[in-house]
């Protein structure tokens, strides 16, 4: 996933894999919800290799609190497109 964020007033784009957020149940514990950083780009710069571990975590941090909303946009798409195939099978 790619996302554009802003920190310390620097834009930069931020390519990462997270992991959903799967609460627990009676058999297994609670897992997801992490991030983890691929790449950072600073306009065509790819720049991961040369921040700071605290900016590293900074970015983490922000992109984290942003799960909940990819979350829910992913299960928005999900229901648009299981919305569409119900739609074409019927008109």
């Amino acid at each position: 996933m790619e996302r554009s964020i802003t920190i310390c007033g620097t834009n930069m784009t931020v390519e990462f894999d997270w992991s959903p957020y799967q609460p627990a149940t009676w058999d297994d514990p609670a897992e997801g919800g992490e991030v983890e950083i691929l790449n950072v780009l600073i306009g065509d710069q790819e720049v991961t290799d040369l921040l700071d571990d605290k900016i590293v975590e900074m970015i983490q941090e922000h992109l984290e609190e942003l799960i909940p909303a990819m979350e829910q946009e992913e299960r928005m798409c999900a229901a648009e497109s299981a919305w569409e195939a119900k739609r074409e099978l019927y008109y």
